[in-house]
């Protein structure tokens, strides 16, 4: 993700909102979270089917690109993969896991501790430990994991 000014935060905030929203009602993207969902933990299933099926590819210099869920379901369908940058990963996840009744929420940090806004994950709350779960498409780190950052935004419905 390129560092978002704090002038641009609140259109990038209105978008990933509008754009989650749309993500969680879409029927396709239920439909592939009907379809990775296994047995036993729900959400740890569809974040594995996702990560597996999702590469980080860094947005053109200079330019912001925000891929709905529908689309990367799209260019899975056609390519068996989604290709595409934090924020669209984080819009994924969440989508996938809010169009099949959980909590969940879009976080845009500052992970270079540098005071901008530079990474943006999902996340999803857990009855079961009844705390919230951090979900990184774009990290090697398992579910869960959350890397250091100064500062935090939420992106909730």
């Amino acid at each position: 993700m390129k560092i978002i000014p704090e002038a641009s935060l609140e259109t990038i905030k209105t978008e990933l909102r509008r754009m989650l929203n749309d993500g969680i009602r879409c029927s396709e993207v239920r439909d592939a979270a009907i379809s990775a969902r296994q047995e036993g933990d729900e959400i740890a299933s569809i974040f594995n089917w996702a990560k597996s099926n999702f590469e980080y590819v860094a947005d053109p210099h200079g330019r912001e690109l925000l891929t709905s869920p529908r689309k990367l379901l799209e260019q899975y369908q056609a390519t068996s993969k989604m290709h595409e940058d934090c924020e669209s990963a984080a819009l994924l996840i969440s989508s996938l896991l809010g169009s099949i009744g959980h909590e969940t929420k879009i976080s845009i940090l500052d992970c270079n501790l540098d005071g901008e806004y530079d990474h943006a994950i999902a996340q999803v709350f857990s009855p079961e430990i009844n705390d919230w779960i951090f979900l990184d498409l774009t990290s090697e780190r398992p579910i869960g994991w959350r890397t250091e950052y100064s500062k935090i935004v939420d992106i909730t419905l």
